[in-house]
């Protein structure tokens, strides 16, 4: 498996600038930490998709279907640093055999503001009201 296209860990999330006007990132910044689990991405859109995050890795990680209430993400705002802990130790050879070492990678998500996450979840529930 190659790191190319993988992401195992914590990454960077930067959100457009679509994305930062979108209701689902609403008080999110514009940069913030989300855990990652995936070697498959999302390459293009269809047109009536909105971009709204992207990584240096994964150019789209969340999207918008035009202005409805459709979204996709890549990222995992779910995921606890204890839960992501969990998960890596449980696939730490499928970590591991890709390069990265497992015990710095479960150190930053607990160093990471989980504050952006939890108004991500929050922003949703207030959404399907």
């Amino acid at each position: 498996m190659s790191l190319d296209t993988a992401e195992f860990g914590w990454s960077k999330i930067t959100l457009t600038q679509d994305g930062i006007k979108d209701s689902l990132f609403k008080d999110i910044p514009t940069d913030f930490m989300s855990f990652e689990y995936h070697k498959d991405q999302v390459f293009s859109l269809p047109v009536t998709a909105i971009k709204l995050a992207t990584s240096s890795l994964c150019e789209i990680q969340a999207f918008r279907y035009s202005h409805q209430p459709v979204w996709g993400v890549q990222f995992h705002p779910e995921i606890s640093p204890e839960k992501a802990e969990k998960i890596l130790m449980a696939r730490r050879d499928v970590v591991e055999s890709g390069g990265l070492d497992i015990f710095p990678v479960i150190k930053q998500g607990y160093h990471a503001d989980q504050d952006p996450r939890k108004q991500i979840f929050y922003n949703f529930v207030n959404l399907l009201k």
